[in-house]
């Protein structure tokens, strides 16, 4: 069971708007925000930079692990022939 947040659901670097002092000022991109379990943002975030391991490291800082979900996930992927959009 997991709660339904609401979520942004892109969370990417190029959507992180930083000022000259690497403070977070604003996100940007939100056309795919929404309501969603809560580890929806983490399995997001990991599918969209997969291959970039310095943005893997950072997103399991800021988002929890969900680590059966994700499993989970990529099964579905697999069962699909491709991601879910």
């Amino acid at each position: 069971d997991h709660r339904i947040v609401f979520t942004h659901g892109d969370i990417d670097p190029r959507n992180i708007l930083v000022d000259d002092q690497d403070i977070v000022v604003a996100l940007i991109d939100w056309e795919m925000s929404g309501w969603m379990p809560e580890y929806w943002e983490y399995l997001k975030s990991v599918h969209a930079k997969w291959e970039d391991e310095d943005w893997l490291s950072y997103t399991h800082t800021m988002i929890p692990a969900y680590d059966n979900e994700m499993a989970v996930d990529d099964r579905f992927i697999i069962i699909n022939g491709g991601g879910p959009f």
